[in-house]
C-alpha cells in the first residue's frame, strides 16, 4: 500500500523502493548505490521495517542520473554536476571527445579483428615513408601536464571548451608536444594542444605561438593502439642516418584515425 508523507503542509504520494524501482525501470540495487553516493535519497524511511519512500517528484532525479550513466559518467562525477561542482557543459564537450576517442578506437580494433578473421596477421608490418618536414608555426591552446594516455581525450576535451568559451575556433588537428623525451633520467614534460584561429588575446593563460620545428615525420595509419611501431621507425631512421634529435616529439591525431608523428631535428 502506498504511504503519504506531508512537507510544508503539502502531502506526496509515497512510493516503497520496490515499486520505485519498478516504475523508475531501475535495480534495487542501483537505488541503493544512488543512496549511498548521496545522489537519490529516499524521502523517509520506516522505524519499524526500515523501508525506504521515494516521491514521484524524484522520479525527475533518478531520470536525470540514469541519463548521466546512459552517456558514460561515474556516479562521482554525476554527483559533481549535479552538485555544481562541475559545469555540466564542460562535462559533456569533455565525455564527447573521450567517445570521439573510443569509437576510433573501436574501429581500429574492428579492422584487425576483421584481418584475423580473414586469415591475416596483425604481425604484418605497416609500411612507413618517412621524410622531413617544417612542424609550421601555429597559434595553440594548450594544457600542461603529465597524464596517462587514456586521460587525453579529457584535457582535449578541455581545450575545446576553452575555445569555445573564447570565442576561438578550431582550425587544425589537435595533437600533443612532448619534450624532452631522449632525456637519459627519463624525465619528459607533454601538452595537449588545439591550433586556433589567430587572435589579439594572447595574453590568455592557455594561449600562446607554437614555434616551427624542422622534424624528420611519417605518417600512422593503424589505429593509434598501435602507435609505438611508427616511434620505432623513426628513431631507427634517425640512428642510421646520425640524426641528432632535440627530444622535442608531436603527435597529431587526426580524424580518420591517422596519426603524423614529427621528431625535432638539431639544426646548424
Amino acid at each position: 500500500m502506498n504511504q503519504a508523507i506531508q512537507i510544508e503542509g503539502v502531502w506526496y504520494k509515497m512510493y516503497s523502493r520496490g515499486q520505485f524501482a519498478v516504475i523508475g525501470k531501475v535495480g534495487r540495487k542501483a537505488l541503493r548505490l544512488y543512496e549511498e553516493a548521496g545522489l537519490l535519497i529516499p524521502t523517509s524511511k520506516r522505524e519499524d521495517n526500515g523501508y525506504s519512500y521515494y516521491t514521484a517528484e524524484q522520479f525527475e532525479e533518478l531520470l536525470r542520473i540514469k541519463e548521466y550513466r546512459k552517456f558514460g559518467f561515474s556516479l562521482k562525477e554525476i554527483k559533481q554536476i549535479i552538485n555544481g561542482e562541475v559545469n555540466e557543459k564542460t562535462a559533456l564537450t569533455e565525455r564527447e571527445v573521450q567517445l570521439e576517442h573510443e569509437i576510433q578506437n573501436s574501429i581500429s580494433v574492428k579492422l584487425q579483428l576483421e584481418k584475423y578473421a580473414s586469415g591475416q596477421r596483425m604481425n604484418a608490418q605497416e609500411e612507413y615513408e618517412i621524410g622531413r618536414k617544417l612542424f609550421t608555426e601555429k597559434t595553440i591552446l594548450f594544457r600542461k601536464e603529465n597524464i596517462e594516455a587514456e586521460d587525453l581525450g579529457v584535457s582535449v576535451g578541455k581545450l575545446y571548451e576553452i575555445a569555445a568559451q573564447n570565442g576561438l575556433i578550431a582550425v587544425d588537428s589537435h595533437y600533443v608536444r612532448y619534450d624532452k623525451v631522449f632525456e637519459g633520467n627519463g624525465e619528459f614534460f607533454m601538452e595537449t594542444c588545439l591550433p586556433v584561429a589567430d587572435t589579439h588575446i594572447l595574453q590568455e593563460e592557455f594561449l600562446k605561438k607554437e614555434e616551427p620545428a624542422f622534424c624528420i615525420y611519417t605518417v600512422h595509419r593503424t589505429g593509434f593502439s598501435t602507435i609505438c611501431k611508427a616511434h620505432q621507425k623513426l628513431k631507427e631512421y634517425a640512428e642510421m642516418n646520425n640524426i641528432e634529435l632535440t627530444g622535442k616529439v608531436f603527435e597529431v591525431y587526426n580524424r580518420d584515425m591517422s596519426a603524423e608523428i614529427y621528431y625535432e631535428i638539431c639544426t646548424v
